[in-house]
């Protein structure tokens, strides 16, 4: 059974970085496993040998290679959210939020945060993993059903019940903010940023000021999701990719980053919102249980954040470099660590319990983020309340 703050690790992981989407670093290029590599072959014209098979000999059939394609993907065949890398042999993540140039670049990427104004918004004030039997989900895959594989981790223990302890208590301050919203009933398309706010103490009350670690640059979020409307009364937002960095002092020494895909929101608007104060979202639907929000987490970005978390917390695990997470298709596995000197009760000790765990994520996949044929992500499904709130502006750097 994994401990506390293990249980905390993943539903923040896989929960929380569903509330918010980014435009981080570009990591396209980057990426790089045993069996999702992203970079183009060793030779300049094809195999490593540079004229065909390695052998030198061509193939069984007395046909030597000629060379490898330029690429293994074409632009059409990527999915929404990723582009096809002339230089690579698949499609990647296409640039999103500041990482855009030009015309794209979002203005709020310049913006003083001294003069930051900010739209209607709210702050959630439930937020729970939905069972696998709740049909609150998204259908991600297009097969009609809706898809929650990672409601899985609802048997780790009382997931839901350490999150919402967390939102009870102020220590995780969720906010949305409806940029450029302009009707409660019926909306001109606007955006839906999504902060993470510093903490407060109970009683949660506003107005709430933003955690500087979730803006991009300027003023603009690292977590936002495009096509935001409302019409009769029901907000949909999404589908967006998002990329996301979850701080937490006094629980993990390091950010917790992970992307995910597919990201989307529908939720029943209140009729005791009002643009001035904002935007409530009840249980005035039964069947959505409030509001929903779903989407998708690559097996690869989950290992990478891994990875990155026990290479920048975990020294005790005595790795040395070596990746604490190793990738074989879509099936991860712990390393070992016969010097791990990591005291029981810590976060990182908690990581080696959740090993056991890890190949049955092989087994979950259920969406094909990228278009290529291959499910390599585990659909996840939320619901979520939010009562009305002000934003007052963007916290200092420490």
């Amino acid at each position: 059974m994994l401990n506390r703050k293990m249980i905390g690790l993943l539903a923040l992981l896989l929960s929380a970085g569903l509330s918010l989407s980014a435009c981080g670093d570009d990591d396209a290029g980057k990426k790089d496993n045993n069996t999702n590599n992203t970079q183009p072959d060793a030779g300049d014209e094809g195999d490593t040998a540079g004229e065909g098979d390695t052998t030198g000999e061509g193939d069984a059939t007395g046909d030597a290679d000629t060379s490898d394609p330029e690429t293994g993907c074409e632009q059409d065949t990527c999915a929404e959210g990723y582009e096809c890398n002339a230089e690579a042999t698949a499609c990647v993540p296409a640039p999103t939020g500041c990482d855009l140039t030009g015309e794209d670049r979002p203005a709020r990427c310049d913006e003083a945060p001294a003069d930051a104004e900010f739209g209607p918004s709210s702050i959630v004030t439930a937020f729970r993993i939905a069972e696998s039997d709740e049909n609150c989900c998204f259908d991600l895959n297009g097969n009609g059903e809706p898809d929650n594989a990672l409601s899985i981790v609802n048997s780790l223990g009382d997931v839901n019940g350490g999150i919402q302890g967390s939102i009870e208590s102020g220590s995780l301050v969720l906010l949305f903010e409806h940029d450029g919203l302009d009707d409660l009933a019926n909306s001109s398309p606007y955006t839906l940023n999504v902060w993470l706010g510093e903490s407060v103490e109970a009683p949660v009350t506003g107005p709430f000021v933003i955690d500087p670690t979730s803006v991009d640059q300027g003023t603009h979020p690292q977590a936002s999701l495009p096509n935001a409307k409302i019409e009769n009364g029901v907000l949909t937002a999404g589908p967006g990719i998002v990329d996301i960095s979850v701080s937490l002092e006094g629980l993990l020494d390091a950010p917790l980053s992970l992307r995910i895909s597919k990201a989307q929101i529908e939720a029943t608007v209140d009729a005791s919102s009002t643009l001035e104060d904002g935007v409530v979202i009840k249980d005035a639907n039964p069947a959505l249980n409030g509001g929903k929000l779903g989407g998708a987490v690559r097996v690869d970005d989950l290992v990478s954040a891994v990875n990155s978390f026990a290479a920048a917390s975990c020294e005790c695990l005595g790795l040395e470099g070596a990746d604490f997470v190793n990738l074989e298709g879509v099936a991860p596995s712990c390393a070992d660590t016969p010097n791990n000197t990591c005291e029981a009760d810590s976060t990182c000790a908690s990581l080696t319990q959740a090993c056991g765990f890890l190949p049955t994520i092989g087994i979950l996949v259920d969406v094909d983020t990228d278009g290529d044929g291959e499910d390599d992500a585990l659909s996840i499904g939320t619901t979520f309340d939010t009562d009305a709130a002000k934003i007052s502006g963007i916290g200092s750097v420490q």
